[in-house]
């Protein structure tokens, strides 16, 4: 490996997008192939190596100390990934440790206690063994889940196939986690880090079996390559690993406290462009942070809108009471509002006609597939609304609760656990008719809406701290809590410059945050393709699971204990964890994709073996 080119781009790749984790990838990529460290001609080859380390395995099987397992098949040539020095050899993983063998294991006093490594240890990548019980009560204890000082622990679970300890006490370990023993003239540091590298990560990701519980086979582990270099070049390697992780190590920190400290530089940032909101200082933001939250910057507008910020009081000479006379009838006092004095303060209720929702009798099909938008919180993602995923029709509205809303209306969801984190509004696009869960407001005065609508989306904040949760946790907004709250009506040439000034402004956010996206990308591909060039291999992201599209909030629990023959995987699962999981855990030890998990999940507490969670413990997410 070219030494220059490594530290020139060291950094470069660091600062990308998932940067440290792809010098990770590289670093351990270039130590198994070779080219991290010196050679020296001096050192014991691995043929000699491999032969004294046969010759180690063979003294265990004669000792009846290792199972004697069937002979694996010979490497060809041609099926290598890459050249390896020429004091290096190729061979497999099941001829030179001890992967699939039962070893003899006399050390353990199954009446005493002992350590137990569970997958929450190889999870957090610690050596120290968390838990400590009485061995006897184990049901898992065999021969084959003992381990001694020094030997590799390796989680065999799809989840941890990169997650590598070495043991530091005598222990024992569930059979998720499979200890392995290095035969002579192989380092166990050398061996964790090879078991780390995305080559075997790859390979053992390719090998899983099973639908319930991927996991890696004990043949196809046997079978994987390894590349075995000099004793002494491995000490090297490890040395050189370890220090460059060091330095990995150091970097990820100082990328966490510039996170850490990211929120007070945006803050400051943010105050330059409250004190004087012009397009220079909200460009400056991009230019001097680097990387701001748009989010942060899109509420930060909102806020300023409604102070009145964007716009001087020219003294119109038409009053706001005299434009909206309906209005300031309604209008009353709220000194501690930041927005000018010439501002009138309206309770909500007085803006519109306000008109409720409801849903036409699912067991009706003449209510449904017809032309009129029905629309629910799922709808409700863009600022004007036109398109729904379900429609009624005619007959609906005539038997029905459900009602027309004229287009201009402002629609709002004011019940379910959406308005945990946020409050939907939008503007009608065309008539529309609306479900339950949402209230719509038609403005007395339709020149208002805009600003009506910007002002809801100012006060989100606002809106979320009223919002009341019974106790069965369903999340409302109270309508008399709705009515009441104030909201600013400037005088209309106002309203129409606040919201020209912020539509220009959200413009450029959206400019700048699609600039933040390419320039993201363009950094992500640089290191992935620096990392391709030095190491002459391309490192591959892992498939990643799909995430949940709901989440179980509460934790998972047995109920009935399932026979043996049982298709029961989660329940006996949660058997090995005492009983109980929370369920994104339980999903995550499952090795099954999300819907798969889910079918179980209904399949098993229909059974009875699975007491079933409350609906009210349930909350929607929104799927990667």
């Amino acid at each position: 490996m070219n030494t220059q080119m490594f530290l020139e781009n060291f950094r470069l790749i660091a600062n990308a997008p998932g940067g440290v984790k792809r010098l990770r990838e590289m670093i351990l990529q270039l130590a198994v192939m070779g080219t991290l460290t010196e050679h020296d001609q001096n050192d014991t080859e691995a043929d000699v190596l491999f032969r004294l380390n046969q010759q180690h395995r063979d003294r265990l099987i004669e000792k009846k100390e290792l199972q004697a397992q069937k002979p694996l098949p010979q490497i060809d040539v041609a099926s290598v990934p890459w050249v390896l020095p020429n004091t290096w050899k190729w061979c497999r993983l099941g001829q030179v440790t001890s992967y699939g063998s039962t070893e003899k294991a006399e050390y353990l006093d199954v009446n005493s206690e002992t350590w137990v490594l569970e997958l929450e240890d190889i999870e957090k990548e610690t050596s120290r063994l968390l838990s400590k019980v009485r061995a006897k009560d184990r049901k898992f204890l065999s021969s084959k889940n003992q381990f001694v000082r020094g030997q590799v622990l390796y989680g065999k679970l799809r989840p941890y196939l990169d997650k590598v300890v070495i043991a530091d006490e005598v222990g024992v370990c569930t059979t998720e986690i499979i200890p392995i023993l290095p035969f002579e003239g192989i380092l166990s540091e050398y061996l964790r880090w090879y078991l780390k590298c995305p080559f075997f990560k790859s390979y053992a990701n390719n090998s899983t079996h099973g639908m319930n519980l991927p996991r890696l086979g004990t043949e196809p582990a046997r079978l994987a390559l390894f590349a075995f270099p000099p004793i002494e070049e491995q000490r090297r390697i490890v040395a050189k690993v370890d220090e460059l992780m060091a330095l990995c190590d150091k970097l990820e920190a100082q990328q966490q406290e510039q996170e850490r400290r990211f929120p007070v530089l945006s803050r400051a940032c943010h105050a330059r462009f409250v004190e004087s909101p012009s397009l220079d200082n909200l460009k400056a933001i991009f230019d001097e942070a680097g990387s701001v939250s748009t989010e942060d910057l899109r509420k930060t507008v909102l806020d300023l809108a409604i102070q009145g910020r964007f716009t001087a009081y020219l003294g119109n000479k038409v009053d706001v009471k005299d434009e909206l006379p309906l209005l300031a009838s309604k209008a009353f006092n709220q000194p501690k509002r930041k927005a000018p004095r010439h501002w009138l303060q309206v309770p909500l209720e007085a803006v519109g006609e306000w008109t409720g929702g409801g849903t036409p009798a699912k067991s009706r099909p003449d209510f449904w597939d017809g032309n009129i938008p029905w629309i629910s919180p799922k709808d409700m993602k863009d600022s004007t609304i036109t398109q729904t995923q379900d429609k009624i029709t005619e007959s609906a509205i005539e038997g029905s609760s459900v009602k027309m809303i004229p287009a201009g209306s402002i629609l709002m969801v004011v019940r379910g656990m959406i308005l945990i984190r946020a409050f939907p509004v939008a503007v009608a696009g065309c008539e529309v008719t609306i479900n339950q869960d949402m209230k719509a407001v038609t403005p007395i005065y339709p020149e208002t809406r805009n600003f009506l609508l910007l002002s809801l989306q100012a006060y989100e904040k606002h809106f979320l701290r009223m919002v009341e949760r019974s106790s069965h946790g369903t999340c409302k907004l109270q309508t008399k809590d709705l009515h009441a709250f104030a909201i600013p009506i400037p005088p209309l040439a106002e309203q129409h410059r606040i919201v020209a000034k912020v539509n220009q402004l959200m413009a450029l956010i959206d400019k700048l945050e699609e600039q933040q996206a390419r320039k993201a990308k363009v950094a992500q591909a640089f290191a992935q393709a620096a990392v391709s060039a030095i190491t002459g291999t391309e490192i591959k992201e892992p498939e990643k699971m799909k995430a949940p599209k709901t989440e179980l909030v509460s934790r998972l629990q047995t109920r009935n204990k399932p026979n043996a023959a049982d298709p029961a995987p989660l329940t006996k699962l949660l058997t090995e964890h005492n009983g109980e999981l929370p369920a994104k855990a339980l999903w995550q030890r499952s090795g099954l994709e999300i819907d798969a998990f889910y079918q179980q999940l209904r399949t098993e507490m229909a059974n009875g073996w699975i007491i079933e969670p409350e609906k009210a413990v349930m909350k929607e997410i929104e799927a990667d």
